[in-house]
This record gives structure tokens, sequence and C-alpha cells, in this order.
């Protein structure tokens, strides 16, 4: 099973007490409306070197606690505005923080969504899902 890693130099925004280095990554997440408690659940961080320098980075893990992809969007004007890894999508993100059991799930298009729309939310990363995915498989 191929495995996938986060950057190198990811550092995360998940701590009691912040460098001047977070301040930009820190006020383009807010420019977002998310909340420290929205960082720390999805376990937010960025890049300030390397290949994802000026990315804030959301990292996804299967039901295991995995880390099975990672999700970067520039925070400072950079382009692409959306660098993510060339590694296979047809998984859940952030399944460990999927609760089958309730009532609901629900399906929206990126990351930035699903952080917005709460509890429970599953981000398509694409504006479709195919019958033939993990997601439909799991939901059907």
């Amino acid at each position: 099973e191929e495995l996938i890693s986060l950057p190198s130099d990811f550092k995360t925004l998940v701590k009691k007490r912040h460098s001047i280095a977070d301040a930009a990554p820190l006020s383009y997440l807010g420019k977002r409306r998310i909340e420290f408690e929205d960082i720390c659940q999805w376990r937010i961080g960025y890049c300030q070197s390397g290949e994802y320098a000026g990315y804030v980075i959301i990292p996804s893990f299967d039901a295991s606690g995995r880390l099975n992809y990672f999700v970067s969007r520039a925070y400072d004007g950079a382009w692409p505005k959306y660098k993510n890894p060339v590694y296979g999508k047809d998984m859940i993100f952030n399944e460990l923080d999927i609760n089958w059991n309730a009532r609901e799930v629900v399906l929206v298009e990126g990351v930035f969504d699903a952080i917005v729309a709460g509890a429970n939310a599953i981000p398509l990363l694409g504006s479709t899902l195919s019958e033939g995915s993990v997601l439909f498989s799991k939901i059907a």
C-alpha cells in the first residue's frame, strides 16, 4: 500500500501560543471564517518553506488514523491557489472524524466548505460523486 506524508516543513497551527510566522496563515483562515476550534478539529497547519511554502495544509486521515491525503491552499497569493499531492483521491476525506451512525452526512464540494458546514461534512474534492468511488459505496 502506497503511503503519503505531510510536507517535511509542515508546521501545526494547533497550539496555544503562536509565533509571528503563524500570523499570515491565521489571518487568511480568519478571513475564511475559520476559528481556532476548526483549526484544531481539522488539524490545520502550514508551510513556511519548501514546495508548499505559503500554503495552508489541511490533512485527511482514514478511519484507522493514517494520513491518506492533504489539501493545500495558498494564503499569500501564490499560484496555483491549490497545490495538492499527486496521489489517488478515491478515499473519504477525514473519515476518522465521520460519525456514520448519525442521522445525516453532509456532502460538500471542497474542504473549506466542509469546515464551515460543521460536523459530519465530507468534501468531495470536486463537484461530482462517482458511483464507483469508495465514498459512494460507503453511503450506499
